[in-house]
């Protein structure tokens, strides 16, 4: 995927959503998530000598979808992980409110994502016998501190 390929973006198909909330922002338990913004400096993925994405430099404001778009095995699934933090980028950086997550550990991203981040997976990684919404009320069972419903978030 080129940083052509995401300046195409609109509303739609593959969204992120970040959402400032509990611990780490100082956001109680049960309060509204307020939109926070989630920016791509430069973002880089390689294996190898493959380079799967160059370059990729974009800001989502808080509060707006984002779709990206492009033919089959160009990136969007590697891009959406290291957005999520979900995988390390060979270059570049992500940031969640203005903030580089780039070297916080496998703790505290993952904390990062329980409290903050909303993922909805393809096909594969869902559980067949539950509804959409309770697919997506899955990661807060895993909580050990107190969240909002999945119905606030």
């Amino acid at each position: 995927m080129t940083q052509d390929a995401v300046a195409g973006t609109s509303a739609g198909a593959a969204a992120v959503d970040v959402r400032k909330g509990a611990a780490e922002s100082g956001v109680a338990a049960g309060e509204p998530f307020e939109p926070v913004s989630l920016e791509a400096r430069n973002l880089g993925k390689s294996y190898g000598d493959a380079a799967i994405l160059e370059g990729i430099s974009f800001k989502v404001e808080g509060g707006t979808s984002v779709a990206f778009v492009s033919p089959s095995g160009s990136g969007k699934s590697t891009l959406l992980s290291m957005l999520g933090l979900l995988l390390t980028p060979t270059a570049g950086s992500v940031l969640v409110n203005g903030q580089d997550v780039s070297a916080l550990d496998d703790d505290a991203k993952s904390a990062l994502r329980l409290r903050q981040f909303g993922f909805i997976f393809q096909h594969t990684q869902l559980v067949g016998s539950l509804r959409a919404v309770e697919n997506a009320a899955v990661p807060a069972s895993f909580s050990s501190g107190a969240l909002p419903s999945a119905g606030e978030r």
